[in-house]
Formats: C-alpha cells, structure tokens, sequence
C-alpha cells in the first residue's frame, strides 16, 4: 500500500497536479513575481506545449528584461535583457490568438520583437504589412515608434493610422498630436489634441507644451490649459496651475502667473520644481523674501535643487547690494548643507563688499584651510584684500597661487600690482601666462607695462 500512494504521488507531481491555470498565473505576474511565473510555467511546457503558460512565459521574459534596461547601464545588463527577449519571442512566436484570454498575444510578440529590433527596416516592413493585412492599431503604432526613432516625419501619419484602427491606448492619440506639432503641422497636432478628452489631463496639458511651444503658442495654450483646468475640475491642482501660469509668463503677465501659482500654494499635488518656478517669478517681481520663504520650505524637504535656486537669490541680493539680505540667505543655505563651497565662497566675497572686512578675513581663512590649492579661491581671497586696502595679504595670497595649475588669472593680478615695484618680476608673470595662452590681451598689456617700466627705471650710464 505505502508503494502505491508513492507511485499514485509520483504520478500527480508528474502530470495532472503540475497544471497551472491562466488566473494562476496572471496573480504571480501581476504580484511581480517573475521568477515564479517562470519556473510555474517553465515547468508546465516541460509536459506538453500549453498556450497559456507559452504566453505567461513570453509576458515574464519581456517584464525581465525592461526591468534590466532600466536598472542598468552596464553591458552585461544589455546582454541578459537582449537574451530575455529572444526567450519571450521563441515563447509567443506563432501563438494562437483565439484563445481565451491570449487575444494580445501577438502584440505582445511585437513589442518584443520591438524592443530587440528597434529600428530594423525588415521588422518596419512587416509592421506594415501586418497593418495593411489586419488593420490592427498596435502594428500602426510599434511603426510610429519605430519612425519617431528614426527622426522621420511620416511617424505622425502612422500614428494617425493607430488612431482611426480604434487604438484603446489614449496616450497615442497625444503622441499623434506630438508628432503632427513636430511635423510642422500644427492645426492639424491641435485638432487630434482635442480628441483626446479621455486621456489623463494631466498628460494633457504636458503634450500641450510640445502641440503649442513657446511664446507664440502661449496664448491659444493659456485657453486650451484653462478649458482643461475647468472640465477635469483641477482648480486645486498646482500640476495644472504650474501649466497655466507657465503660459502667463511666456506672455509677460507676471502678475497674472503670480496668482495662479498663489491660488494652490499649499495643494499636495505639488510637483518637483514647483516650488523653484513659483521662487523664480517671485524674484522676476522683486519679492525675493517671499522666494526665499517658497525656496525655504523645498529645501527642508531635501530639494537639493531648491538649495541651490536659495543661493541664486542669495547671489543676485548681493549684486543688487542688498549685502544684508544676502548674507541672511546664504546663513540659511548654510544651515542646510555647510559644505556648499559656492555658499561659502559668495557668502566671503559679499563680507568683503559690505566692507566687514574682519569677517571677511575670517570668512577667507576658514575657506583656504579647506581648500589651499584652489587657485581661484586664492584670486578671489587677494582681490578683497586689495579691495580693502591690505596689499601685503594680497600679495601673499597670489603668490601661493602662482604655482597652481589654473593660476593664470592669479598671475597677471600678481604682476599688475609689481609693475612698479618689482617690473622684472611682473615681467616673468606675463610671460608664464602667455606660455599657456599666447593671445591672452591683458598679459600681452602687462608684459608691455612691466618691460616698459624696467626700461624706465634703469639706471642711466
């Protein structure tokens, strides 16, 4: 007895217990469960063929490799994903269409084919022909994609085809529109924009940009925004705002985009950025303690660019003088990241220009500690130096830099403050700057200046 139930378990491991069913199969995919669906169906073809785990398979090895495309860049990554889709291709080749739940198993035996192939005339061919045999909207588009790859204009046409076949993707409708607007044909990109009021609004508005670019656009866009805004109900949304107040600026209402960006100051949907661009108008209108509060609040929430838009404010305060203002901001830049080197070094100069010269000092010192060898930072320390009338700290500073790689604006600083006392000195420094860059006028000019002066200065015989 114990034999039998070993053969009768033998038996079902072998056979009846190791078939898997379409639903089965579908739940691992759609958990990501690649591996799983397959070894399950892997494991059913080794029986027999079966369609529905020839498809499962085929579905498998093309999500394995789009996930190695995009995690890696390296070779053996493109190497597994190119192997992936030969798998996926040998699983869906010639599979039967009819079956129950398989009825895109020959778009998704082109996608693959697709993504292997690219732009392979052969395969264009053949996504021609399968259009011209069955009408099917996805050979249209897999050609449009093919030709937007190419940089061909008739992509659009194709797409277009994709369309009338009854595409139930709406995001090829908005590729249509884009290719039309790329194409040059832009009442005719507008017109299948409009079509495409199933589509996500959002998605909407972002093919806006490409359908009506730039200033000359901005105005029948500004309308087309405000028409989504309104029938999708978005007046909340600051995705939608950011769009609406984007068209206002290209067309000088500054103001005008100011209340859009106010009106969902504070909405959740908020992109990346959202906060740079609402900071960015707030400067253009000169109500940069507003952009800094904006720039701020981005920066706490670890927006790397935000901190460095922050230091933008900071930088044109300090052009315009406003010495104060800006070292306030550069003091908050700091507090986020104390080693932002730009931070540091136009928070020392704006020290040096409101004529704080013992912070300043301090300032410069701190920083040439970090960074001895940056002959740049040395240039800059000796020119405020000079500024405020400490010409031997000056003269110091550039001398260290004189033997830095990249020292030549250091040079010629050093030898225009020689010309007089020390012209044979100031002499040499032109030269080694116009041995790395013969042309340079200002070294030429010195040069000049100095054997001049060491010509003057000779004692007579």
């Amino acid at each position: 007895m114990r034999a039998l139930r070993a053969a009768v378990a033998v038996w079902c491991l072998g056979a009846a217990c190791w078939a898997v069913t379409l639903e089965d199969l579908a739940a691992l995919f759609a958990d990501g469960r690649l591996d799983e669906v397959i070894s399950a169906a892997g494991d059913q073809l080794a029986q027999g063929d079966d369609v529905t785990a020839r498809y499962w398979l085929g579905r498998a090895w093309i999500a394995r490799a789009e996930e190695l495309r995009a995690a890696s860049t390296f070779g053996f990554a493109s190497d597994l994903a190119d192997s992936s889709l030969e798998r996926a291709i040998a699983a869906l080749d010639g599979l039967d269409a009819s079956a129950d739940g398989l009825t895109d198993a020959r778009e998704w035996h082109a996608w693959a084919r697709f993504l292997k192939l690219g732009t392979d005339v052969e395969f264009g061919a053949e996504l021609e022909a399968w259009f011209a045999e069955t009408g099917r909207a996805y050979a249209a588009e897999l050609r449009g994609r093919q030709l937007v790859e190419l940089g061909d204009a008739a992509a659009a046409d194709w797409y277009g085809r994709a369309v009338a076949a009854g595409s139930a993707d709406p995001g090829v409708a908005l590729e249509w529109a884009v290719q039309l607007a790329a194409a040059g044909r832009r009442e005719e990109a507008v017109a299948a924009w409009q079509t495409t009021t199933d589509a996500d609004p959002f998605a909407r508005l972002a093919t806006l940009l490409s359908v009506l670019p730039g200033v000359e656009g901005a105005e029948r866009r500004l309308r087309l925004v405000r028409d989504v805004i309104e029938n999708a109900d978005l007046e909340s949304s600051a995705l939608a705002a950011w769009h609406e107040a984007f068209a206002l600026r290209e067309l000088g209402r500054a103001d005008d985009a100011e209340v859009a960006f106010a009106r969902v100051a504070d909405a959740e949907d908020a992109p990346l950025g959202f906060e740079r661009s609402h900071a960015a108008l707030l400067v253009s209108l000169g109500r940069h303690a507003e952009a800094v509060e904006r720039l701020a609040e981005a920066v706490s929430w670890g927006d790397v660019a935000a901190r460095d838009a922050l230091r933008g404010v900071a930088d044109e305060l300090a052009i315009l003088r406003r010495h104060d203002e800006a070292l306030a901001v550069y003091e908050r830049v700091l507090e986020a990241e104390p080693n932002d080197g730009r931070a540091l070094r136009n928070r020392a100069l704006t020290l040096s220009y409101a004529g704080r010269i013992e912070a300043a000092e301090a300032a410069w010192d701190a920083l040439l500690t970090r960074s001895s060898d940056n002959p740049d930072l040395l240039n800059d320390a000796a020119l405020c130096a000079a500024g405020w009338g400490d010409r031997d700290r000056a003269l110091v500073l550039w001398e260290a830099a004189v033997p830095l790689y990249g020292s030549s604006d250091a040079r010629e600083n050093l030898a225009h403050a020689l010309v007089e006392r020390n012209p044979q000195r100031a002499a040499e420094l032109a030269d080694s700057v116009l041995a790395d860059e013969p042309d340079r006028n200002r070294a030429l000019f010195l040069r000049y200046q100095s054997r001049l002066a060491a010509a003057t200065n000779a004692p007579s015989r």
